[in-house]
Order: structure tokens, then C-alpha cells, then sequence
């Protein structure tokens, strides 16, 4: 016999229902707890890995600078010490420096982007280095010359990158506290 309205009992009541329905809940919010946790602990792996790679491709472009600066020593000295350079020597020199400069400008630029080290560092070793070597500021000057013309001949902002404020003020900060020079100086200076 049939009963009209009623349903028939299966063994779960509406309070068991509910109480499923919260747990089954509490389960997945802790699933997706878990799963975000993992991603965090994979970025921070992904990141350590890049910091890794980093430093092989900055040796090996520190190896590549520091050949082709001592396959051209002779140019290198005269140039850092700013005398006078044949229009060929003076065309090797320019690209010595701007390699030289490039080097510290994609250190500083990783340090700032992946760490492991304070960008800082990097700005003022290379303001230490034109403050060490006159030919060297002097390079430096007419670039910077040369990029400002460049920039107003463009019409764009000049001083987009904060990475040679930071060289510039480390600079200024050495011209006037006035460290001493050392006497015996290293042609190739750079650390990172």
C-alpha cells in the first residue's frame, strides 16, 4: 500500500544532510588551503631556481667581459686612466666601458627584481670605479651626454631607469666624502 504524501525512509534525515554538507565544506576550504600553500612553496622553488640560473649566465658573461677586456689590457689601462687613445683605441675603449656598464646595469637590475643581494651594492661599486678611474667618468659623462641628446631628439622622458640615479648619487656621495683613491688599482674591479 501506497501512502500518499509521504516519503519513504531512506535513513538520512535533513539535520544529517546538513551536517554532510557543512563537513564536505570544511573539506574542500581546506583543500584549497592546501593546494595554495603548494603553489606558494612552488613559486618559492621556481624562484630560488631562477636566482641559481642567474648566476650561471652573469659567470658566464663575467667570463666572456673579463676575456675580451684582457685581450685589449693595453687599451683598457690607457683608457681608465684616461690618456690619450688612437681613434681605433678610443672606438675599443668605448666598448669596453659601455660592457663594463652593461654588466653592473643587469646585475642591479636582477638584484632588484629576483634579490638574493641589495642592488645598492652594485650602483656603488660601479660609482666607486668611475670615481677611481678618470677615463673611465670621463666615458661615462659623454654617454650620458649622448643619451640626454638622444632622449630630447625622441621626445621621451629622460631618466626613465632608476639605475643610473643610483650610480649618480653614489658618485656624488664619494666626491664629497672624498675616500682615498687606491694606489695600486685593479683593471678588472668588478666583483659581481
Amino acid at each position: 500500500m501506497t501512502q500518499i504524501g509521504r516519503r519513504p525512509y531512506t535513513g538520512v534525515t535533513s539535520v544529517d544532510s546538513a551536517k554532510l554538507n557543512d563537513w564536505m565544506q570544511v573539506i574542500g576550504i581546506f583543500a584549497v588551503v592546501l593546494s595554495l600553500i603548494f603553489v606558494g612553496l612552488q613559486m618559492r622553488q621556481e624562484q630560488e631556481i631562477a636566482i641559481v640560473d642567474t648566476y650561471g649566465s652573469v659567470a658566464e658573461a663575467q667570463m666572456d667581459l673579463s676575456v675580451l677586456v684582457g685581450e685589449n689590457m693595453v687599451v683598457w689601462k690607457k683608457g681608465l686612466s684616461d690618456r690619450e687613445l688612437t681613434e681605433e683605441e678610443k672606438g675599443v675603449f668605448v666598448a669596453l666601458a659601455a660592457a663594463v656598464w652593461s654588466h653592473y646595469q643587469r646585475y642591479w637590475i636582477r638584484w632588484s627584481r629576483l634579490g638574493p643581494g641589495n642592488p645598492d651594492d652594485v650602483a656603488s661599486e660601479l660609482a666607486f670605479a668611475l670615481y677611481v678611474f678618470p677615463g673611465l667618468k670621463k666615458e661615462f659623462d659623454e654617454q650620458q651626454m649622448f643619451n640626454d641628446a638622444l632622449d630630447v631628439a625622441r621626445a621621451r622622458k629622460q631618466g626613465v631607469s632608476p639605475w643610473t640615479p643610483r650610480v649618480l648619487y653614489y658618485l656624488a656621495k664619494y666626491h664629497q666624502e672624498r675616500p682615498p683613491i687606491p694606489k695600486t688599482k685593479k683593471f678588472i674591479f668588478w666583483v659581481y
